[in-house]
C-alpha cells in the first residue's frame, strides 16, 4: 500500500492510500468507472496521476488528552478569530466543542505536541463548523447532505429575541405626557376661537392683523387647527393677499359649545 500526504504542503497534509492511474488511461469516464467516482474526482486524479482514497474521510490518532488546556486553546481562538463577526446562527458553545473535539480525536498524533499543530488543528476544526452550518441553511452551493450536525431551528429566534430584549433596554424618546398634549390641544381651540372671532374668510394677513402679530406667525397657527380639522382654506380673499380660512363644522361646535379660553 502506497501512503501520501495530500490536502496541504508537507507533512501537515492528511495521510491517505493512493492508487496510481492505469497507464494510458486518459479518459475521464474511464476513470470514473474504474474507481468509482465523481467526474470532478476523475478528472483531478487524471491531473495528479493517481487517485486518493478517502480523501475526505476525517483522520483520527486517539490519544489521551488534558481536556483544561484543550478548553483554553479553543476560547482563546474562538476570542483571537472568531468573537468580532460570528455569523448569528452559530452557537459559542458549539464552536467550543467542536474545536476540543477534534484536539480529542488527534491526541495521539506524532506531531500533536507541537503548540502550532494544535492551534491550527482547532481553528481549521472551527473554520468547518462555521462553513457547514452555512450550507445547511442554504449557502453557496445549497443544502449539503451527508452531515450528521443537527440544524438548530431555533438560532434565529432565539438571536431576535435576545437583539429585540437588548433594544429595549435602550431609553426610548419620551412621549408627550397628558399635560402637554391638553396644553396643546387648549392652544389649537384659542385659535379657532380667534379665527371667528376675526370674521368669516378672514386671510392669514387679515388674521395676523387682528391678533397683532406677523401674517406668518398667524399661518403658523392657522396651519395647527387645519391639520387637525377645525378649518380649511377657501380660496383667496377679495382684496388682501392670502387665502380666506373658514372653520369647519368641527371647528365651529368648539366654539359654539366650549367655554372661552383664557387669553
Amino acid at each position: 500500500m502506497t501512503t501520501k500526504f495530500v490536502g496541504a504542503s508537507g507533512k501537515n497534509g492528511r495521510e491517505r492510500e493512493v492508487i496510481p492511474v492505469p497507464e494510458g488511461m486518459t479518459d475521464v469516464k474511464a476513470v470514473m468507472v474504474f474507481f468509482q467516482c465523481d467526474r470532478h474526482t476523475a478528472k483531478a486524479s487524471i491531473e495528479r496521476g493517481y487517485y486518493i482514497v478517502d480523501f475526505h474521510k476525517r483522520t483520527v490518532y486517539p490519544g489521551p488528552l488534558d481536556t483544561e488546556s484543550a478548553y483554553k486553546l479553543a476560547w482563546f481562538i474562538y476570542r483571537r478569530k472568531f468573537e468580532s463577526w460570528l455569523p448569528w446562527y452559530v452557537g459559542v458553545e458549539d464552536l467550543i466543542q467542536e474545536g476540543v473535539t477534534r484536539l480529542f480525536e488527534m491526541a495521539g498524533h506524532p506531531r500533536f505536541q507541537e503548540k502550532g499543530f494544535q492551534f491550527y488543528l482547532a481553528l481549521n476544526a472551527m473554520k468547518g463548523w462555521i462553513e457547514r452550518q452555512r450550507r445547511m441553511r442554504g449557502g453557496v452551493g445549497g443544502t449539503t447532505p451527508g452531515y450528521e450536525e443537527a440544524y438548530r431551528r431555533d438560532a434565529r429566534s432565539s438571536w431576535l429575541t435576545n437583539w429585540q430584549a437588548a433594544c429595549h433596554e435602550v431609553p426610548q424618546k419620551a412621549k408627550a405626557s397628558p399635560d402637554t398634549w391638553r396644553r396643546s390641544q387648549a392652544a389649537t381651540e384659542k385659535i379657532v376661537r380667534q379665527i371667528y372671532e376675526a370674521g368669516e374668510g378672514v386671510s392669514q394677513a387679515g388674521l395676523g392683523r387682528h391678533l397683532g402679530i406677523s401674517a406668518r406667525c398667524a399661518g403658523k397657527k392657522v396651519a395647527k387647527a387645519i391639520q387637525a380639522g377645525l378649518a380649511e382654506n377657501v380660496g383667496c380673499a377679495t382684496g388682501s393677499r392670502g387665502q380666506a380660512i373658514r372653520l369647519t363644522a368641527k371647528g365651529m361646535a368648539i366654539v359654539q359649545g366650549a367655554p372661552q379660553a383664557a387669553a
